[in-house]
């Protein structure tokens, strides 16, 4: 099963959205293509950070029965961060999952 834009994008929305319900309502995170997550004005601080890693790579398990590690030390300090924003996050699950997929 192809990892398609579209499917990606709400499993990374749903994460985020049962991370809402665990916050404040005035600290829930945008869920727009264009949510800025870490960086200047991110939503998440670093605990943060590590729990939607930690929910994404076992949703991806369940959704994909593919073990990935989204988040290595290249990943982390890179210029153009892949968890920048939902929409960068989203390309990037999109190519790492195309990747891993069997043929």
């Amino acid at each position: 099963m192809l990892a398609t834009k579209v499917k990606v994008r709400e499993m990374v929305v749903g994460v985020l959205e049962a991370m809402n319900a665990e916050f404040p309502e005035n600290q829930a995170i945008g869920l727009s293509d264009a949510t800025v997550l870490v960086g200047p004005g991110g939503s998440l601080d670093s605990l943060g950070l590590v729990d939607l890693v930690m929910r994404l790579q076992e949703v991806i398990l369940e959704e994909y029965g593919v073990p990935v590690a989204i988040a290595g030390d290249a990943v982390l300090h890179s210029s153009g961060s892949p968890f920048r924003t939902i929409e960068a996050l989203t390309e990037y699950l999109s190519q790492l999952l195309d990747h891993d997929q069997p043929s």
